[in-house]
């Protein structure tokens, strides 16, 4: 963070800086600093959130909450459940189609740039509710009943298999701390 310091008061730069005498008190208020940037619902390529990540370390911000799975979109490539992705990453409008996600390679890319910038990576994943996007690619989690287009009916077993897929692979291939559900 000493350097985020140095870099926000114009004291770094490519060349050789002579800093002045002096004593810099920088800590922050608040331990989580953090922010969400929803990629379900709009896609950011990964050096656009390379972009982000950058800024955020800037302003010293050190938990990056990346929200990749909403009804509109899935933004997850798991190898086990490739329609996921093959349908649930894109969107139609009129003749276009817009949308995308993430390989393993690019989400282990994106969580070790953030965490080379000390900044925390907590991926949410919407379950059991608004996951319609998950559960309609998937056949044999076809059998859920919705209550509305938006509300999953509580304690059901696919949902519940599914989530524990996506808290496996989050944790233990991302090797992230913690998930957002």
């Amino acid at each position: 963070r000493a350097q985020a310091t140095l870099n926000q008061l114009g004291l770094l730069g490519h060349e050789s800086v002579v800093l002045p005498y002096g004593t810099i008190e920088d800590a922050p208020a608040f331990a989580h600093r953090g922010v969400l940037l929803d990629v379900a619902r709009h896609f950011f390529k990964v050096p656009e959130i390379k972009r982000h990540l950058d800024v955020m370390a800037l302003y010293k911000f050190n938990v990056f909450h990346w929200h990749l799975t909403e009804d509109q979109g899935w933004r997850i490539a798991i190898e086990a459940y490739p329609k996921l992705t093959e349908v649930g990453g894109w969107r139609t409008y009129g003749d276009s189609v817009y949308g995308g996600y993430y390989s393993k390679e690019e989400l282990l890319d994106v969580v070790a740039y953030a965490s080379g910038l000390g900044i925390e990576v907590i991926p949410e994943i919407e379950m059991p509710g608004h996951s319609q996007i998950g559960l309609c690619f998937l056949s044999f989690l076809r059998t859920v009943a919705l209550l509305s287009t938006h509300q999953l009916l509580g304690n059901n077993q696919t949902t519940a298999a599914l989530l524990r897929v996506c808290l496996k692979y989050l944790h233990n291939f991302l090797l992230v701390k913690q998930s957002h559900l």
